[in-house]
Order: structure tokens, then sequence, then C-alpha cells
């Protein structure tokens, strides 16, 4: 375990390294529900960081879910032209869907499945406009994933402190 030198000098456990643990401490599960106030409540903050920080990689349907309705939001989007990230008559397969899949894929474990070629060929695809989504999809869900884990380990810090000023 990595401790750190937490707040009025005290020896703290590393927030990583608590919320790692099996069973979480009241101050973990405290963070948490603060962290969760910051985001909006579809955002599946502590079910990503925890897989992370825990070494999860089994398949998760809520967070496919949240992954497939991210990737057809993203597609629809427009960009700061007015055009469409992705044309209308290009969003009419299953290939977004499974852009979102692969891209929470690559967050979580840190590498793709398949190669984009190979996938995209699959689903009838130009792969590298595939390859673009998804490592675009990543991304966003990297830099999401990020704030969560800055925000998480501020609220941590937070409530220690402040446990420590009452005692």
């Amino acid at each position: 375990m990595n401790n750190c030198r937490g707040i009025l000098g005290v020896e703290m456990m590393s927030a990583e390294d608590a919320f790692s643990m099996p069973e979480l401490s009241d101050e973990c599960v405290d963070a948490i529900n603060r962290a969760a106030k910051m985001f909006a409540p579809e955002y599946p903050g502590w079910e990503l960081y925890s897989r992370i920080v825990r070494g999860d990689t089994i398949f998760d349907r809520r967070l496919a879910a949240w992954a497939i309705g991210m990737a057809r939001a993203y597609v629809r989007a427009r960009k700061g032209n007015g055009h469409a990230v992705v044309a209308p008559r290009g969003r009419r397969n299953n290939w977004v869907s499974q852009a979102g899949i692969d891209a929470l894929e690559f967050v979580i474990t840190g590498r793709y499945g398949d190669p984009a070629s190979v996938t995209a060929e699959r689903l009838r695809v130009w792969h590298t406009k595939y390859q673009r989504i998804r490592g675009e999809l990543a991304a966003t869900m990297a830099v999401g994933l990020k704030n969560y884990q800055a925000e998480l380990e501020h609220q941590y810090a937070a409530v220690i402190r402040d446990a420590r000023l009452v005692a």
C-alpha cells in the first residue's frame, strides 16, 4: 500500500488504495456520495473507477449501456461548423454501439480487443471512420474518468480532513 503525507502532516492511505479495498470505509462511502453529486446522475463514475482500481474486467451491462448511449449521442452531435460528426446515413448500422463498447473496453483495460480494421470489416463500415470515432469516444471517456478521479480524491481528502478536525 502506498501511504502519503496528508493534510495536517498525518500519514494516510492513498485514495486509490483506499478505494480498491474489498470493504470500503465510511470515509470512502462519504467521498463517493459527495463526488456523485458533482456529476450528472447518469454518469457511472464510481462503477467505472472501481472497476479500474480493483482490476475487474468482467462485462457489465450497465456500463455497456452507458457506453452505447454515449456513442449514439456523440455521433448525432454537431461540430462547431454545424456539420454532423457522422452523417445520418452513416449511423444506420450497429457499428456505433460496437465503437462505444470498444472505447469502454479500452478505458478499463488499456487496450482494444481487436484492431479497428478487423472490427470495421466485420461490421461493414469504413475502417478509418470506425477508428476515429472509437478513439474519440475512448478519449472522451478517459477525460471524464480523470475528472471523476480528481473529484473523488478531493472529496476523500476533505472527508479525512473533516474527520481529523472533529476528533
